[in-house]
């Protein structure tokens, strides 16, 4: 058998291409060169879609798709449109908006409302969660789809999210939502329907964008981490407030997670003399196998550190 078959040595060009950056990205990461990641522009407009329906004095619909929690591609895009469920409604009580959800999969209706009373239950307001919100509009399709363009059309909201699994209706459901004027962010890993929610949505999540929608979006923009010599005081890791803010560090050094990884990217400790430098925790365990005269296991990374 021939190793270069006619007809795919363009996929093999293609293989060797992604290999390779793989490769490069893999080795600049370890010499401390990491790419930025960019941010995903539908991700942060979430908030801003909130804060148009408050100013708007209009509802906001989030809507989780039409999927149950059991199918092997949809379930976890109905997960994944949850999730978002939870920040929305977190961000809302913070903005005292009202979140409508619709709902067609009778299994997922009780989930859907547990995630609402439970953001309400944690910002200390309870008594303003209203299940009434959480509506279970049709098992059918179709009359769900029917249901929440006419709901869209009586409640009129500022913004409609919808992320999750969706087939036929998400044009009907993000026509309508263009209709009364809503903020629009749809997202969904149904490949057929991506070209319909590019083009009726103000922003657009793509396939796995969906997955990481809820954490992106409560992730910060800056990571701050210590310089040799500095670090958090006890009290403050106490949850105390102290007088200064910023004060001579007495306490015996024991350890800390907050240093910035490109100043100390690992400690040893060993009572033997180190050679060479450029070491990270890949090599720790090989060193620890090296000693016992252990071969390492096949795919493990790292090298033997030597000491003296």
């Amino acid at each position: 058998m021939a190793i270069l078959q006619s007809g795919r040595l363009f996929g093999f060009a293609c293989l060797l291409v992604i290999m390779a950056a793989v490769a490069y990205y893999i080795r600049s990461a370890k010499g401390g060169k990491v790419p930025k990641v960019r941010r995903v522009a539908g991700i942060d407009a979430i908030d801003e879609a909130i804060g148009r329906a408050v100013e708007m004095g209009r509802p906001i619909f989030c809507s989780h798709g039409i999927a149950n929690l059991r199918g092997a591609t949809s379930g976890p895009q109905t997960l994944a449109g949850l999730s978002v469920l939870s920040y929305v409604t977190k961000k809302s009580i913070e903005s005292n908006a009202r979140v409508i959800v619709p709902v067609r999969q009778p299994e997922v209706w009780p989930i859907a409302a547990d995630i609402m009373e439970t953001e309400y239950k944690l910002a200390g307001r309870a008594d303003e969660y209203d299940s009434d919100d959480v509506r279970f509009l049709s098992s059918n399709q179709f009359g769900f789809s029917s249901n929440y363009m006419g709901l869209m059309m009586r409640e009129n909201p500022g913004a409609n999210i919808m992320i999750g699994a969706y087939w036929a209706e998400s044009l009907q459901l993000a026509e309508t939502g263009n209709r009364v004027g809503a903020f629009q962010i749809a997202g969904t890993a149904q490949t057929s329907q991506i070209p319909f929610f590019l083009v009726t949505s103000d922003y657009c999540l793509i396939g796995e964008e969906i997955y990481s929608a809820e954490r992106a979006a409560e992730g910060p923009d800056l990571v701050v981490g210590y310089d040799r010599g500095y670090g958090c005081s006890d009290e403050s890791t106490l949850g105390e407030i102290t007088d200064a803010i910023i004060e001579d560090n007495t306490s015996r050094w024991s350890g800390n997670h907050l240093m910035s990884p490109d100043v100390v990217p690992g400690v040893l400790l060993t009572d033997r003399e180190i050679e060479g430098d450029g070491y990270d925790l890949t090599d720790l365990t090989v060193t620890l196998l090296a000693h016992y005269g252990i071969a390492p296991a096949e795919g493990m990374v790292g090298r033997p550190i030597p000491l003296r």
